[in-house]
C-alpha cells in the first residue's frame, strides 16, 4: 500500500519547480548585482498552494521535494552564489509564507520542515496558513496601488 503521506502530482509540477527555482535564484543575482553598501536584501515568498512538501510521481515512485523545500534550497544556494567574492556578505532576510487549504497538507508539511531541520524556523521566518489562497492573500500580499 502506498504512503498516504505522500502527495501525488503530475510531471508539469517538476516543470514548474525547476522554472521557481531558476527565477528565484536569477531574482537574487540581480537584485545585488550593483548592492555596494547594501548589507541586507528583505524579501517574502508567497506559496499558495503549498502542498505537503514531498510528492510522488505516479508510476514513478520517485519522491521529489515540493516547492517549499525547493524555495528554501534556492534561497539558500542564491545566499551562497552572490556572496561569492564579496568581502561583506549580503544578508537574504527572507520571511516564507505557505498556505494550502488541506489541513493533512499542512500537517505533512510541518514534518517534513521539522525532519529537515527546519522547525526551529515555523513562526519564526516560516509562516504556515490553513486557508484558501484567495481569502488567506489580503493578509499576505501588500495592497495595490491604482
Amino acid at each position: 500500500m502506498a504512503d498516504p503521506n505522500r502527495w501525488l502530482h503530475r510531471i508539469a509540477s517538476l516543470t514548474k519547480h525547476e522554472v521557481l527555482v531558476g527565477y528565484l535564484l536569477r531574482y537574487f543575482e540581480q537584485r545585488t548585482l550593483n548592492a555596494r553598501g547594501r548589507e541586507r536584501l528583505r524579501i517574502t515568498l508567497v506559496d499558495g498552494f503549498c502542498g505537503g512538501g514531498l510528492y510522488t510521481i505516479r508510476g514513478k515512485q520517485q519522491e521529489v521535494l515540493g516547492s517549499p523545500l525547493r524555495m528554501l534550497a534556492a534561497v539558500e544556494e542564491a545566499r551562497v552564489l552572490i556572496n561569492l567574492g564579496r568581502t561583506k556578505p549580503i544578508e537574504l532576510d527572507v520571511q516564507y509564507v505557505f498556505i494550502d487549504k488541506d489541513a493533512r497538507a499542512l500537517s505533512h508539511l510541518t514534518k517534513v520542515l521539522s525532519d529537515r531541520g527546519y522547525g526551529a524556523e515555523i513562526d519564526r521566518s516560516i509562516h504556515l496558513m490553513h486557508d484558501e489562497f484567495a481569502a488567506a492573500s489580503p493578509a499576505v500580499l501588500p495592497p495595490t496601488e491604482n
